[in-house]
C-alpha cells in the first residue's frame, strides 16, 4: 500500500471514529402486538397495556425524543365484530406512561368528535410540533396534550405502558397495537455546587462549632424513591414523604443518607408542596442550638414561617418542627408527643446528593480542618463531586490560677545548701480551665533563685492549650533561707586595760564561720 493511499485511509478511520464520537444518540422501539385489547366503559385512561418488552439503554442514557404510534379502532357494535352505528369518539382518552412513573396524556375527553365508523381502524402517531387532533380519527401525525420534549433528561429504561379510556359502554375503544419510539442520549453529568470554604469559631464553652451549609445540584430529576412517595416539584427541587417513621434525629440523618435534606420552606407555595402528603411529618427546622432562635439546617435564611395557632410554644424540651396535615407548623420533642413521623425528602435540583467524607450539615465541627466531600446523583445514574473545607478555630485561651496572698496559699521556695532554689510550674499553678484541653507543661518567669532574693516575689506563669493559645496569671511567693550559719571560733588571750575591761570585734574569735546567705 503506498504512502498516499496510507494517508487516504488514515483520515477515513479519523473521520469515522469522529463522527461516531458526535452522534451518540440511540433509538429503540417497544410495541404491543398481543391482540386486540377492548376498552369499554372505562373512564378515562381506565386500561393499561404495557409493550411487550422494556426499554433498556446503556447506564446514563436519557430521553432526547419520543413518538408513538396508537392503532386503534372504535365501534357502535363489539371489537370482535363491529357495526357501522355511532362510535362517539368524545369518549376516547389516551395518555402513556413511562418507566420512571411520568405519565404524558395524548388525547383528552373530546379531543375527538362524532360517531362516524373509522372501521377497520386509524393509525395515530403522535410527536411533538404537529397540529392537534380533532374531529373524526383519521390516520396521521399530530401533537400529544402533554409535549413529549418534558420527557428530555428523564431516563428511558424500564417497561412502558399506553393507558387507553373510554368513558361509556356500548361503543368500545378497540387498541390493535402500538409502538413507542425512544432516542436517548448519555446524559451531561449533574451540576453540583459546594460552598465556599468555610471558617468558623468554637464557642467560648465549647471545642467545636455547629455549622450549617447547603450542597446544591441540577440534574436529570428523580422522581422514584424506594420507601418514599413522591410528592411533586417546586423551584427545581423534588420532594418525598417517607414510608417509615423516625425521630428527628434520625430522620434527619435518614434524609442524608438518601441524597436529600429534611425539607427546608422558603415560601407559601412550598409549604404546599409538602403538605401535600397530608400527614404529620418532620421538617428541618430546629432551635436546638439555642431555644426560640429557629434555624434551617442548610443554613438558608428563616424567612417564612405558618406555625398552629399558640405555636411555637418555645419550651426548651420541644425544639424540633413537625408540619401538620393542613400545612401548620407544630415544635416538638424530638420523640413526637404521639410517636415517631414520617419526613419530608426534599432533593436539591431532583437530584440526590451523598455525603462522601466529613460531618453533615448541622452538626458538630472539631477545632481544625474537616474536608466534606459530595457527590451528586441524576435519574440516569451519572456523578459529579465537589468538596470544601470547613474550618473551625479555638480564640479562647487557657484561664490559669496562680497563688496569691490573698488566697493565703503562698508557697515557700527554700534555698539549698549552695544559696540557690528552682520554682516548679506545680508549686504556684494552682489550677487551669479551657474551652479544649491544656497542653502539658508550661512556663515560669524567674524559676531560679539566689540569695539576693530572700522575701517576696511575684513571677509569672503561662500556660498554653492544645491549639497552642496562651494563658497567663502572676503567683506571689516567699524565697526562704532556712539553713543555720556554721559558727567556727578560736581562743584568743586578751589584756585588761587599766580600768580591768577589754573589748574584742568578732573577728578576733573567728576561725572560719560561714553561713549560706
Amino acid at each position: 500500500m503506498n504512502k498516499l493511499l496510507l494517508k487516504q485511509v488514515g483520515i477515513l478511520l479519523l473521520l469515522c471514529c469522529f463522527t461516531v464520537g458526535l452522534s451518540a444518540q440511540i433509538t429503540q422501539t417497544r410495541s404491543y402486538t398481543g391482540g386486540t385489547v377492548t376498552v369499554d366503559g372505562s373512564g378515562d385512561f381506565g386500561v393499561t397495556i404495557p409493550a411487550d418488552a422494556p426499554f433498556t439503554f446503556p447506564a446514563g442514557y436519557v430521553i432526547d425524543d419520543v413518538t408513538a404510534t396508537i392503532n386503534f379502532d372504535k365501534t357502535d357494535g363489539t371489537c370482535a365484530a363491529p357495526s357501522t352505528g355511532s362510535s362517539f369518539h368524545g369518549e376516547t382518552t389516551f395518555s402513556m406512561g413511562i418507566g420512571d412513573g411520568t405519565t404524558i396524556v395524548f388525547a383528552v375527553d373530546d379531543t375527538w368528535t362524532g360517531g362516524a365508523d373509522i372501521t377497520p381502524g386509524v393509525s395515530v402517531t403522535f410527536a411533538d410540533g404537529n397540529p392537534a387532533p380533532s374531529g373524526t380519527p383519521v390516520t396521521g401525525t399530530f401533537s400529544p396534550v402533554d409535549a413529549f420534549s418534558t420527557l428530555d433528561g428523564l431516563p428511558a429504561n424500564g417497561l412502558w405502558a399506553i393507558n387507553a379510556g373510554d368513558d361509556a359502554g356500548s361503543d368500545p375503544l378497540c387498541v390493535q397495537s402500538y409502538s413507542i419510539t425512544v432516542s436517548a442520549v448519555p446524559s451531561s453529568p449533574p451540576s453540583i455546587t459546594c460552598p465556599a470554604d468555610i471558617v468558623a469559631a468554637a464557642p467560648a464553652d465549647a471545642c467545636e462549632a455547629v455549622v450549617s451549609f447547603n450542597v446544591t445540584g441540577t440534574g436529570a430529576p428523580i422522581t422514584t424513591l424506594p420507601g418514599f412517595t413522591y410528592l411533586g416539584a417546586d423551584d427545581g427541587n423534588q420532594y418525598f414523604v417517607s414510608a417509615n417513621q423516625f425521630t428527628w434525629t434520625a430522620a434527619k440523618a435518614d434524609a442524608e443518607a438518601n441524597g436529600g435534606h429534611l425539607a427546608t420552606i422558603a415560601d407559601a407555595a412550598e409549604n404546599a408542596v409538602v403538605a401535600a402528603s397530608g400527614q404529620r411529618v418532620w421538617i428541618g427546622l430546629t432551635d436546638r442550638e439555642d431555644n426560640t432562635d429557629y434555624r434551617w439546617i442548610t443554613g438558608e435564611p428563616f424567612v417564612y414561617s405558618n406555625w398552629n395557632p399558640g405555636e411555637p410554644t418555645n419550651s426548651a424540651a420541644e425544639a424540633y418542627i413537625e408540619l401538620f396535615g393542613n400545612g401548620e407548623w407544630n415544635d416538638n420533642a424530638n420523640t413526637a408527643q404521639d410517636g415517631n413521623n414520617a419526613y419530608i425528602l426534599e432533593l436539591e435540583g431532583g437530584v440526590q446528593i451523598t455525603q462522601t467524607s466529613g460531618i453533615a450539615t448541622a452538626e458538630d465541627f472539631p477545632v481544625g480542618t474537616t474536608e466534606n466531600c459530595f457527590t451528586a446523583t441524576d435519574a440516569a445514574g451519572v456523578t459529579s463531586s465537589c468538596c470544601f473545607d470547613v474550618t473551625v478555630s479555638d480564640n479562647t485561651p487557657p484561664v490559669p490560677v496562680c497563688t496569691t496572698i490573698a488566697d493565703s496559699n503562698v508557697p515557700d521556695i527554700v534555698l539549698d545548701a549552695n544559696g540557690l532554689a528552682s520554682l516548679m510550674l506545680g508549686d504556684v499553678l494552682v489550677s487551669a480551665t479551657e474551652n479544649c484541653a491544656v497542653a502539658p507543661g508550661g512556663q515560669v518567669s524567674g524559676s531560679a533563685f539566689v540569695c539576693a532574693d530572700i522575701g517576696a516575689q511575684i513571677v509569672t506563669v503561662t500556660v498554653f492549650d492544645v491549639n497552642g493559645l496562651a494563658g497567663n496569671c502572676t503567683a506571689d511567693i516567699n524565697v526562704v533561707d532556712n539553713i543555720d550559719p556554721v559558727a567556727v571560733c578560736q581562743d584568743i588571750t586578751v589584756e585588761l586595760d587599766a580600768t580591768g575591761n577589754v573589748s574584742i570585734i568578732p573577728a578576733a574569735i573567728d576561725n572560719g564561720s560561714s553561713d549560706v546567705c
